[in-house]
């Protein structure tokens, strides 16, 4: 389960920085923008001159291009004190090292 969540997360991640995600979707809105003026001009209509689909009248588009993680949080969880706990989560605990009780020699070598 938890490879699924990676590999999804992985996919998310990469389809939102580089950007295909905001080419896809452009690529949705051009495609139905396509489609009504080909509507308009098959019932005699004038063609639009604008797209009636741009940045400003989209969600999608404003989710996009918001940021993920909003920076102004990280004083207030300074303060708090949740940054250190939660970089102490992410570090391994190191193995159980026991000194050893005794070397296992004999001593010199007898000649």
């Amino acid at each position: 389960m938890s490879r699924f969540a990676s590999i999804l997360l992985l996919g998310v991640f990469t389809l939102l920085g580089s950007g295909a995600l905001q080419h896809l979707h452009q690529l949705q809105h051009e495609r139905e923008d396509a489609l009504s003026a080909r509507a308009a001009v098959a019932a005699g209509e004038p063609q639009p001159a604008t797209p009636s689909h741009d940045e400003s009248t989209c969600v999608l588009h404003r989710l996009l291009h918001q940021p993920i993680d909003v920076a102004a949080w990280l004083p207030v969880q300074m303060r708090m004190g949740l940054v250190p706990v939660l970089l102490d989560s992410f570090i391994p605990p190191l193995p159980d090292q026991t000194p050893l009780r005794a070397a296992d020699c004999r001593g010199p070598p007898a000649c």
